[in-house]
């Protein structure tokens, strides 16, 4: 199956970035961990979100997951990881991503 690739931006998403260093026995390591949270209920961006199971046109659709990037002030992540959290019902209320 061919990667299907899809952009879009977002706005009214909270970001939080860390940034952290380390110094081992081959030097200093820097490395920067960026937390996105949505408001599934208050999404504003250019394409219509769908759940990586239900994503089929690209061209209108976005979809986030593990391994996929983001951008954030210039800087690009990968994705780390997903989590839909559902605490009233069976839909999403709030999308978190996880980026490095």
């Amino acid at each position: 199956m061919q990667e299907q690739r899809s952009e879009a931006i977002l706005e009214r998403v909270k970001v939080e970035l860390v940034r952290s260093s380390s110094q081992g026995n081959t030097g200093r390591s820097n490395q920067d961990i960026v937390s996105v949270v949505i408001d599934a209920n208050d999404i504003k961006a250019t394409k219509e979100y769908s759940e990586p199971q239900n994503f089929r046109n690209p061209m209108r659709q976005f979809t986030l997951r593990a391994g996929d990037r983001l951008e954030y002030q210039g800087q690009e992540y990968e994705i780390t990881g997903v989590t839909h959290t559902n605490p009233l019902r069976n839909e999403p209320e709030f999308i978190e991503v996880q980026a490095e």
